[in-house]
């Protein structure tokens, strides 16, 4: 009765230390589940984690967009305000000493 057995298992080839360490390791990190009930908690963490991180991700894509409209907004005020400024120049570029009227007669 054993014959069957042995034969109805798949055949290994003889490993060297090396490599049935190695073996032996990935074996120990892959758990092979069979139950459902495992498996459906397993899948329902793993959607969980996912919802979570894509949560984490939009309010953080909220808060960067926040702050990039602030930053429009803050560009916008001082563009208008570095053009009063040139204006404000140009006016007094043509008036010497910011006053016509002071003009000494030649």
């Amino acid at each position: 009765m054993s014959e069957p057995l042995k034969a109805n298992q798949p055949m290994q080839a003889p490993v060297q230390k090396g490599e049935a360490n190695a073996a032996n390791a990935t074996a120990q990190q892959r758990k092979v589940i069979t139950n459902p009930r495992e498996i459906a908690a397993i899948v329902m963490a793993q959607a969980t984690m996912v919802n979570t991180k894509t949560g984490e991700l939009a309010r953080v894509i909220k808060e960067l967009t926040d702050m990039t409209q602030q930053l429009v907004v803050a560009y916008a005020r001082q563009a208008q305000f570095i053009e009063r400024i040139a204006q404000r120049a140009k006016t007094l570029e043509a008036k010497p000493n910011g006053n016509e009227t002071n003009h000494r007669a030649a």
